[in-house]
């Protein structure tokens, strides 16, 4: 089951990611991205740090999330990204995974 630390934590690594994600779509609005558009991922890069920190202590905790935990995640998204409720589950799990892809690429081991 994760700690409070770990669902915090958890709820950085999506800040990141739904902040990133953000960022792209703002940039292609106008169907390329370019140097002016730099300006839409200074706020990904500031959630990164707090994303990674202490991240390869986090991410085994997600494996074990109580159904309670895992709601309150997804109540998280709803409330913090606007992400609609008929798919924010899917969602959720799309942006863990980018996450943990995100630091496989960059190479910081991710324990299964």
């Amino acid at each position: 089951m994760a700690d409070e630390r770990g669902i915090k934590e958890v709820k950085e690594l999506l800040a990141f990611v739904f902040s990133l994600i953000k960022a792209v779509q703002v940039s292609l609005e106008d169907g390329d991205i370019d140097l002016w558009d730099a300006k839409n991922f200074v706020e990904p890069i500031k959630k990164l740090a707090p994303a990674i920190d202490n991240i390869d202590d986090v991410l085994p905790e997600v494996i074990d999330l109580t159904d309670e935990e895992w709601d309150g995640l997804l109540e998280y998204a709803c409330n913090e990204f606007g992400i609609p409720k008929e798919n924010v589950d899917y969602v959720v799990d799309e942006a863990i995974t980018m996450g943990r892809s995100l630091l496989n690429i960059a190479g910081i081991k991710i324990p299964t």
